[in-house]
């Protein structure tokens, strides 16, 4: 089995749900593509419908053009690909776009998916952005699972679309463009960490720290897990680095946007304070997950269970920053999750689903 990092070798991997079928190596790829698109049109629909373009201090039109107030201005990625994809369109599809969204049918689907007439073009790159993110994400979970696992490749793409499928439940109350960028990044960000390619694991801190502030959980997993796997010169060097590269970029977009409006950070630990009871089916998947995450413990990978430990500061910065109960908070804890509950689906169903090697 090849373990290159992104296994473009390996035609087995790339279309992991086909692998093992009689079809052609383009025609599997073009296959798994097709399902994850299928499933990311439905998880960006739901994204669309539940709000993401109403909440006055960070509105569409504004994050777009760096005007939104603080702390939602100083997540410049994703309002960068948006403007290079407006960039890019033709004016006459801008035009035709414009024209189309001045028809009553089409005013009342767009008022459905939280999008104004006027910035109509601005939401089409949004969604062009956050689809590939959405592709993206479905990739990378492939590659971590298989840095993780010796999983087979069928095995490793279904998850990955279960992984996709398990979105939805994290819109609540609202969304934002960057979201999708920010999660897809963060999990190849999770995938080159274990796999220890330095050389492209930087230039990725530093696009996810653009994407947003919690890119400073990827060194606390560096400095977790390979406390004692490296010499400590290495160590101590390579988490200095880290650091040094985030507090530089968190310290350029925080002079940048310095003049716009708002604050660092918000509060909204009132709101913790007196939450909205969650019902006995929202408990039971708490449970449920917290089980299948500690099931047979001793025989995950400890690469994953290393990466857990920013639950800890995720929550606690989102109890007192953040509404503990917005489950789009926990994002980045996503993916370490979803592998190691990976692990208990398939040990349950008597699945073979062995650590690699390079994650103990």
């Amino acid at each position: 089995m090849s373990h290159n990092l992104f296994h473009l070798n390996d035609k087995n991997t790339i279309l992991p749900i086909f692998s093992r079928l009689q079809v052609p190596f383009w025609g599997r790829q073009l296959a798994f593509l097709a399902a994850v698109c299928f499933i990311g049109l439905i998880v960006l629909g739901s994204f669309l419908r539940v709000g993401w373009n109403s909440y006055d201090r960070a509105m569409l039109n504004d994050m777009v053009r760096g005007t939104a107030h603080r702390p939602f201005v100083y997540r410049a990625l994703t309002p960068f690909l948006i403007r290079r994809v407006m960039d890019v369109m033709p004016d006459a599809l801008k035009k035709t776009l414009e024209e189309a969204a001045e028809e009553p049918k089409a005013r009342q689907l767009l008022a459905k998916l939280d999008i104004d007439d006027s910035t109509v073009v601005q939401a089409t790159a949004s969604c062009i952005v956050m689809a590939g993110a959405l592709i993206l994400f479905a990739y990378a979970m492939v590659w971590l699972l298989r840095s993780c696992y010796r999983v087979d490749d069928i095995t490793a793409g279904i998850s990955a679309l279960f992984a996709l499928a398990g979105l939805p439940p994290f819109f609540r109350y609202y969304s934002y463009i960057y979201d999708f960028p920010t999660l897809a990044l963060f999990t190849l960000s999770l995938v080159v960490l274990a796999k220890r390619k330095w050389w492209v694991y930087f230039p990725l801190l530093a696009l996810t720290t653009v994407s947003k502030e919690t890119a400073i959980l990827l060194p606390l997993i560096f400095a977790v897990h390979y406390r004692r796997r490296l010499p400590t010169g290495n160590y101590l060097g390579l988490l200095g680095a880290q650091l040094l590269l985030f507090a530089t970029l968190k310290g350029l977009l925080t002079v940048w946007y310095s003049n716009r409006p708002g604050s660092i950070v918000e509060s909204h630990i009132v709101h913790n304070l007196m939450l909205h009871p969650y019902d006995f089916a929202q408990y039971l998947a708490f449970v449920a997950i917290f089980v299948a995450i500690l099931y047979e413990w001793e025989n995950k990978p400890a690469f994953l269970k290393n990466a857990l430990v920013i639950v800890v500061p995720l929550f606690c910065l989102t109890f007192v920053l953040g509404l503990i109960d917005e489950y789009r908070d926990y994002y980045e804890a996503y993916p370490v999750a979803f592998a190691l509950v990976c692990h208990t689906v398939n040990r349950v169903l008597k699945r073979d689903f062995q650590t690699q090697e390079t994650a103990v």
